[in-house]
């Protein structure tokens, strides 16, 4: 996957967030996607919310200082799939967000880094 992701400011505390790209499978296959949430902050860490009327929780991350990098981790009950991740910043040179989704109906992981244009 290939892409482009905006950070945008909605008040003090709040920013929406907005990726699109497209994905090229192995038999060279393009699709496009699109996914947007709204990133909260909060004492110690962010909320992760779908960017839905009204917004639904997708994660709560909790941040602690390691090595010079904020890293954290948060949960997610997709029913019967479960969406377990890592959130790992090294400002101000960029981030990582890994995803690890498994049940009986996904299995595979997704790792996304991301460095300021």
């Amino acid at each position: 996957m290939t892409g482009q992701a905006t950070f945008g400011r909605v008040g003090d505390n709040c920013l929406n967030y907005a990726e699109t790209g497209t994905l090229t499978l192995a038999d060279g296959k393009d699709y496009a996607f699109e996914r947007r949430y709204i990133y909260e902050l909060r004492g110690g860490g962010f909320r992760v919310m779908f960017d839905e009327k009204p917004p639904r929780l997708f994660q709560d991350v909790d941040l602690d200082l390691s090595g010079g990098a904020l890293i954290g981790g948060g949960f997610h009950n997709c029913a019967p799939d479960v969406y377990a991740s890592t959130y790992r910043f090294d400002l101000p040179v960029g981030f990582r967000i890994a995803h690890d989704v498994s049940g009986p109906r996904k299995a595979y992981g997704i790792v996304t880094d991301y460095a300021r244009r």
